[in-house]
């Protein structure tokens, strides 16, 4: 089958790097394509900065295999993988990785699905055995099948409560018309409900092969050894026949029309697609540069046109190029404020898309677009697990040479290539547009005269490629299943021990203003890393002004008094740096950065451009841009920000849990602030609660390199130094009133789910910590196997724990259809009440730290990620008892310990519930 690639940017790394702006770079480690007798095939890049190795394998089955009638199979089947082998039940499969601390994840997508393993090097053995044992002996329990689905459907039903999924929807299902593109990867409600296990088993059968799956391995091994150690789980399962690849073409019907739709969102959108060359063809290079020239200054553009015409700023706009071998599109998504005219959007769009890019001075940015692909892949090096997921969609369209050379072919470009292939897409551009606006209609109303839109397939499905037949065949001739099995029953794993330990203890700098700065440089990694951290975000916005910090953060993104927006981009691309200056809304995982406690922004880029990147962060920090058009921007994105997670029944339930805890505290506030006090915020309050929030008292900076101490300290001083300092002011962290009561609080949103949370504070003794961390983490597993796993009534159930001094916050949260709400919450209240009669053993004590510890290691293999955990180590120095256990405190619990924990602590534990309906 034809597979659909996204490419460019965060999704694609390349190996090779050589040299830049006149600096030799390091050698990147060794990359080697091998592929074994049944047509499996493995990357292979080894990294020896730390001791562990990730596993990403890649099996062409995605949604684009499916048609309507079996739509969501792809995604039904990675869920029924984690189910249990002819091996291991499931509780022995999370046992097993949970032991080893073993990272066992997947996610499946329109071309293919991805199975991730990280683990320890000493431990890849058995992750690898568990990812071959999931891959190609799944037994596909009959028993759990029906709960899969209630996951499934709730999983539906929480992507269904955000308005920008709809937005998609639309656009796939009309634009990519006639062609499995238009499917949508989870399938809806009707067909998880009718799938079969006959249906998911025969996909399985068929694209489960080990020729059609790639593996991408990088980290700590030796190459030989790996060889083997693949060998022996994937290069001895026999290839079978494949489906012959299929080709599509768009609808010509489709160009030149729109779709408009009124549904219950709180603004309207608006994605207009334009028809662009495939990743075959010549321009593809050039359209793919000309997109990134264009989102750069695409907002500033088409807000300026709208302004001409008297129309309101969009709220946000952005703009992708996706394209596979048979076709591509250029895509531009708007978010409107309440009240803008579509039709007006789009006028404008088509007026300023053509000249967005002008060949003047573009050559050096493209060569910038380069470096940020290399800095990029070196960055990627210290995510072993990350590495085979961003170059995912790249390997499924074209293979490991196409994704390889990617880097090279995008240097090469000229700009006369780029504004000669804008041109000949935009000169009578075949367009589509899409618009969704507010109106009575609610989204599952709506589902069942939209299916009929849906792919149905075509008649050919059942042909098989040649190639494969062929493969199969040779590989039944030769008998080489047992020949290759007799090879390697014997073979040992033995990892590599060629990891790099040359590394010294942070050192902590004062400088001379009162900002304290940590370093910790030690020679594991050429990635440069900065993190700043603002301490007592909620305790540091004035009353009435809630959600000043975000909005502060959101502008440090706009440049600073001396490079506007588009000249501080540039100077970030021409060293490959990374700047984040708050969460991003489309990564729901990196929520744990999103704290009342503090706020932060972190920078990466390599050590060869250091020096530059402290000067371009240190003047970004002192002298941010206080445009106000910039600050009527950000305003406005905050607005609708806000307007959206009072649409969402997550974080619509979060928010009224912590007013309902801490009425009378600042940890009751929205961290986003409400419409009243962001719309309130001016000018003059920014620059007052900069000069305060970011003075260096407030301040911890913490950075992680392999430059000499020396050199980071005086580049360090002779920027950072100039900070003014400021009178530090005192912020009182005070205790909270413990629950002491059951109460409940319930609020109707008429989402697509419902969402329960239960939030209790009660006080603890420090000493206890350990234990309750275990306690939580073994409540947390037992819920979603409960919940989760046996009933199927939610995709996601969790408990967390929350150290706050002398106090602790356990708060249990799940989302579920709103069918299933009622039953859902009996089961969670009726589960909840058993917390006290859990057994506590040893041995599961001793599974859930190892299991802990390992994904504190996880979040530790990068620069960023090791100079924000001493960052926060800093600030929790100044508050006892708000630092989560350390590895080896957890290590120390033992399971009497535990059980005395439980009865001091949930004997009898009183909750505020609340239920978003």
């Amino acid at each position: 089958m034809r597979k659909y690639v996204d490419m460019f940017w965060a999704r694609l790394v390349v190996v090779g790097i050589v040299c830049l702006h006149g600096q030799a770079w390091a050698d990147s480690p060794p990359t080697e394509k091998v592929v074994f007798e049944n047509g499996f095939t493995a990357i292979l890049l080894e990294n020896h900065g730390a001791p562990m190795i990730g596993s990403s394998i890649i099996v062409g089955a995605g949604s684009i295999h499916e048609k309507a009638s079996n739509n969501g199979v792809s995604h039904m089947l990675e869920h029924l993988l984690f189910n249990g082998t002819t091996r291991r039940t499931q509780e022995a499969l999370y046992a097993e990785q949970a032991q080893f601390g073993i990272y066992n994840n997947a996610h499946t997508s329109q071309a293919y699905t991805n199975y991730i393993v990280l683990a320890e090097s000493d431990h890849f053995e058995t992750a690898i055995d568990i990812q071959s044992d999931m891959l190609f002996q799944s037994v596909l329990p009959p028993d759990k099948f029906e709960k899969e689905k209630g996951i499934v459907l709730n999983e539906i039903a929480k992507d269904w409560a955000s308005p920008s999924y709809w937005a998609t929807e639309q656009f796939n299902r009309t634009f990519f018309k006639g062609t499995p593109y238009n499917l949508t990867v989870l399938g809806t409600p009707e067909r998880i409900r009718n799938m079969t296990r006959a249906q998911v088993r025969e996909y399985y059968q068929t694209y489960y092969v080990p020729n059609n799956m790639t593996a991408v391995i990088v980290g700590d091994f030796e190459r030989s050894a790996m060889i083997a150690l693949l060998r022996k789980y994937f290069g001895t399962q026999p290839p079978r026949p494949l489906p012959t690849e299929t080709t599509y073409t768009l609808d010509e019907s489709v160009f030149g029309t729109q779709v408009r739709s009124e549904l219950a969102v709180p603004s309207p959108y608006v994605a207009v697609g334009i028809e662009a060359p495939s990743i075959t063809h010549p321009d593809y290079y050039p359209i793919s540069i000309f997109t990134q020239l264009t989102q750069r200054n695409l907002k500033s553009l088409l807000n300026a046109e709208l302004g001409r015409k008297d129309q309101q700023p969009v709220v946000s706009v952005g703009l992708d190029y996706q394209a596979n071998t048979d076709f591509g599109v250029i895509r531009v998504t708007a978010v409107l404020q309440e009240g803008n005219d579509p039709s007006a959007v789009l006028t404008a769009l088509n007026t300023i898309l053509p000249h967005t890019v002008s060949a003047k001075g573009n050559q050096s940015v493209i060569a910038n677009l380069g470096t940020e692909l290399k800095v990029q892949d070196l960055a990627l090096l210290e995510k072993p697990h990350y590495y085979g997921m961003m170059k995912a969609d790249a390997i499924a369209e074209g293979g490991w040479v196409f994704a390889q050379s990617y880097s090279d072919r995008i240097a090469s470009v000229t700009t006369r290539a780029v504004t000669e292939a804008a041109s000949r897409v935009f000169t009578a551009p075949k367009q589509f547009a899409s618009i969704i606006v507010p109106g009575p209609s609610t989204l599952t109303e709506r589902i069942p005269d939209l299916s009929r839109d849906y792919y149905g397939g075509q008649s050919n499905t059942a042909a098989m490629s040649g190639a494969s037949i062929e493969r199969a065949a040779t590989w039944q001739l030769r008998q080489l299943g047992s020949a290759i099995m007799d090879e390697t029953s014997a073979f040992t794993w033995a990892p590599s021990r060629t990891g790099n330990t040359s590394v010294q203890a942070p050192t902590r700098v004062q400088l001379n203003n009162g900002l304290t700065i940590h370093i910790d440089s030690n020679s594991d990694s050429k990635m440069f890393a900065i993190h700043l951290l603002a301490k007592h975000r909620a305790w540091s916005e004035p009353h009435g002004k809630e959600g000043i910090a975000d909005l502060l953060h959101s502008l440090l993104g706009t440049g600073t008094a001396t490079l506007n927006r588009e000249a501080f981009e540039e100077e970030l691309s021409r060293i490959g740096a990374t700047l984040k200056t708050r969460d991003s809304d489309a990564i729901p995982f990196d929520d744990y950065y999103h704290s009342r406690l503090y706020s932060y922004l972190r920078f990466t880029t390599i050590d060869n451009f250091a020096e530059h990147g402290i000067q371009l962060f240190s003047d970004l920090v002192q002298h941010p841009r206080f445009l106000p058009s910039e600050v009527a921007l950000v305003q406005r994105q905050a607005l609708a920000r806000i307007n959206e997670r009072d649409s969402n029944p997550s974080k619509r339930a979060e928010s009224i849990l912590y007013q309902a805890l801490f009425p009378q505290d600042p940890r009751g506030r929205p961290i986003e602030g409400t419409q009243e006090s962001v719309a309130s915020i001016t000018v003059n309050d920014l620059k007052t609660f900069h000069t305060h929030y970011f003075s260096p008292h407030n301040l911890i900076i913490s950075v992680s390199t392999s430059l000499p101490l020396a050199t980071i300290t005086k580049w360090l001083n002779d920027t950072l130094g100039h900070l003014p300092r400021q009178e530090a002011s005192s912020q009182q962290i005070t205790s909270v009133p413990s629950t002491i009561k059951d109460s409940e609080i319930r609020a109707t949103l008429g989402a697509s789910q419902s969402y329960i949370r239960l939030g209790s504070v009660f006080p603890v003794t420090p000493a206890d910590q350990p234990a309750l961390a275990v306690l939580n983490n073994l409540f947390s597993t037992q819920l979603s196997f409960d919940l989760r796993e046996r009933q199927g009534l939610s995709y996601h159930v969790q408990s967390g724990i929350y150290f706050m001094g002398d106090q602790a916050l356990l708060s249990i949260s799940m989302g579920t259809t709103p069918g299933t709400r009622e039953k859902a919450f009996a089961a969670l209240m009726e589960a909840v009440g058993r917390i006290t009669q859990v057994p506590i053993e040893q041995h599961v004590i001793e599974r859930i730290v190892n299991a802990r510890n390992a994904r504190y290691l996880m979040r530790r293999l990068t620069r960023i990620n090791q100079a924000y955990r001493t960052g926060l180590a800093a600030l929790h120095r100044e508050h006892p008892g708000w630092a989560p256990p350390s590895p080896s405190a957890l290590k120390r619990v033992t399971a009497h310990e535990a059980q005395a924990a439980m009865k001091t602590y949930f004997q009898n534990p009183q909750f505020v519930t609340v239920i978003v309906e």
